[in-house]
């Protein structure tokens, strides 16, 4: 039974790689064959930021999505999260904006809510496509599932979308496993426990 369940294991590792490849390659092939960024499908001109709700909202529908496929076709359980920089995101250290924004998004799936592993969600930098805002986009069963928009030189809003006074101790435990109050010591020292 243990080596059945190894082989399980491996075999998951396998697909989720056979995912990210695929997507990785797609983009590549695209790039060479018209020397720009791929085709996407939907319109950057009307992505915008649409609040913590909304975010928490669809980032739990595509984990149902991908739920729901691997359960009716053995596939597909993987999320790729691809977060690309807005042109009006204007920080010096924007790698590290744009990484804090997919930790978010992984974390809230995998840390708050604690509905996924960290491998089941794969992260991945990618280039600007002239969106105004910072996107992440969701790929579920290697397909473009949700676009979500992050405002200008700000994280994504996750989690807990009430005023952090209104935590009590296990919520304020809970928000502080995503950005920006993993940092924000200064909130932290401001919040009465």
């Amino acid at each position: 039974m243990k080596r059945l369940i190894k082989f399980f294991k491996a075999m998951k590792r396998k697909i989720i790689l056979a995912a990210l490849l695929s997507v990785i390659f797609s983009s590549a092939e695209s790039f060479a064959q018209t020397g720009s960024t791929p085709e996407l499908n939907y319109d950057v001109k009307k992505v915008k930021p649409e609040g913590c709700e909304l975010n928490n909202i669809n980032l739990e529908q595509a984990h149902e999505k991908a739920q729901e496929d691997f359960t009716l076709l053995g596939r597909g359980e993987a999320i790729i999260l691809i977060a690309r920089p807005g042109t009006k995101d204007r920080q010096k250290e924007l790698n590290a904006l744009i990484e804090r924004r997919l930790y978010t998004a992984r974390a809230y799936l995998t840390d708050y809510l604690q509905k996924r592993t960290k491998e089941s969600v794969i992260t991945a930098l990618g280039a600007n496509n002239g969106a105004e805002y910072g996107v992440i986009e969701i790929y579920v069963s290697g397909s473009l599932f949700y676009v979500l928009a992050s405002n200008p030189n700000f994280d994504i809003g996750f989690g807990s979308c009430d005023s952090p006074e209104s935590d009590d101790k296990a919520s304020r435990a809970r928000r502080a496993l995503l950005y920006p109050w993993l940092y924000n010591s200064k909130l932290k020292g401001k919040l009465k426990k």
